[in-house]
């Protein structure tokens, strides 16, 4: 609630306006995630409809090709464009932007790291955002996403609830804690889990 979405709108638009022969693609771990974004981008900017396209598995490749060829917004889960860019379907040498929602997923083997790579090695000039609100727990898990997704320490941006930058736009938040008493299965479970930790 601390306007990720918002920002990478903002990105993304003064991209349009600064390459409009290029491509944005917006990457995002799960399908409602990749819908909302697609909303997002049809609620706030001012471009047709037809130029933004959602990606999932449930497109044919032959399609996305067309598909990719003709948009300007490409919203996808990241293993689609990683399986298309290995299989060479389409390139990315003419992406401005690729914006990488949930960005603390760029760790160990997942599509967004490869993603990165490819998008350095195409398009050395192009802009990388990565927006998360869990980042990591320590200064060094943060420094490893970064380097993961060429993004320079000195260009991390972090809001919480009490910064005067945003407190204004938040909604108020009720938390509750509801205590449970844990049945037998569960304290073992509990036990077991404490023991592997």
């Amino acid at each position: 609630g601390l306007g990720k979405t918002i920002v990478g709108i903002l990105l993304l638009s003064e991209a349009l306006e600064k390459y409009p022969k290029s491509k944005i693609i917006i990457l995002a771990p799960t399908r409602p995630l990749v819908s909302q974004h697609k909303a997002s981008c049809e609620d706030f900017l001012n471009i047709d409809s037809t130029l933004i396209t959602s990606f999932t598995g449930k497109i044919s490749p032959e399609k996305r090709i067309l598909l990719f060829n003709s948009s300007k917004i490409i919203v996808s889960t990241p293993q689609v464009i990683k399986n298309d860019v290995e299989r060479g379907r389409y390139d990315l040498k003419h992406v401005s932007l690729i914006i990488f929602d949930e960005a603390h997923h760029a760790t160990g083997d997942y599509a967004y790291i490869f993603i990165a790579d490819e998008y350095r090695n195409q398009n050395p000039d192009g802009t990388i955002l990565g927006l998360t609100a869990s980042p990591g727990a320590s200064k060094e898990k943060i420094r490893i996403l970064c380097e993961n997704l060429y993004i320079p320490l000195k260009n991390i941006h972090t809001r919480t609830r009490k910064d005067m930058d945003v407190k204004s736009y938040l909604k108020p938040m009720d938390i509750y804690k509801i205590g449970v008493n844990l049945n037998t299965f569960m304290a073992d479970l509990y036990k077991l889990v404490n023991t592997v930790l």
